[in-house]
């Protein structure tokens, strides 16, 4: 149990910087600023399960399929490092841009869940950490990892608008700056791992 709980909370560390729920929070509710309270928060619940079973799917699925397209996981890490770094290089060389086109309808699938929040980069880092961790409580430590930051996305929706105020906009963008280098670290990271195991490494 004890294995399992440290598997997730790597999963979870290393998701955070990446799916990123504080800019989340700023796009989500300025998708949905015409939306009512109870819409909002269904729009949340639908987010956060969108997220979840994305993520969950490409745990799970995403290796065979590779193995069928011939393509290794150490390439996959290697690729996904270089699309998680230029994220976070974007996101600590670029203003934060909260104002978003007003979208009507349902925003959980896209562009909440797809690209915003388990885009390339969320994707990469799931095969990263499947590659990563082969102990018996890689799948079970991954799956509730990423329920947790799934409940995160859901927490941090409901209570945005509490959240923004308290920041305000130099708090979060400062917030998206420090998280713009960890997500750059974790690409670095993604990278190195992958170069060092790669088959052609040895």
């Amino acid at each position: 149990m004890h294995a399992v709980l440290l598997t997730a909370g790597e999963a979870f560390l290393a998701l955070l910087p990446v799916v990123e729920p504080f800019n989340g929070t700023a796009h989500f509710l300025g998708l949905t600023s015409r939306h009512s309270h109870e819409q909002r928060r269904r729009e949340a619940v639908l987010t956060a399960v969108t997220v979840a079973t994305i993520l969950l799917v490409f745990l799970f699925a995403g290796e065979p399929l590779l193995h069928h397209l011939g393509v290794s996981l150490e390439s996959l890490q290697i690729a996904g490092g270089i699309v998680v770094g230029y994220i976070g290089f974007r996101m600590v060389t670029e203003p934060r841009d909260p104002h978003d086109p007003e979208v009507h309808g349902s925003v959980a699938f896209s562009p909440m869940a797809m690209p915003l929040l388990a885009g390339p980069g969320a994707l990469a880092v799931v095969l990263g950490l499947d590659a990563w961790d082969g102990g018996a409580s890689r799948f079970p430590g991954l799956a509730l990892g990423i329920v947790g930051i799934s409940l995160m996305i859901f927490l941090f929706f409901t209570l945005g608008g509490t959240l923004i105020r308290v920041l305000g906009e130099k708090g979060l963008n400062a917030v998206h700056a420090v998280l713009g280098l960890l997500v750059l670290s974790v690409g670095v990271e993604l990278v190195v791992h992958g170069i060092v195991n790669h088959p052609a490494a040895h």
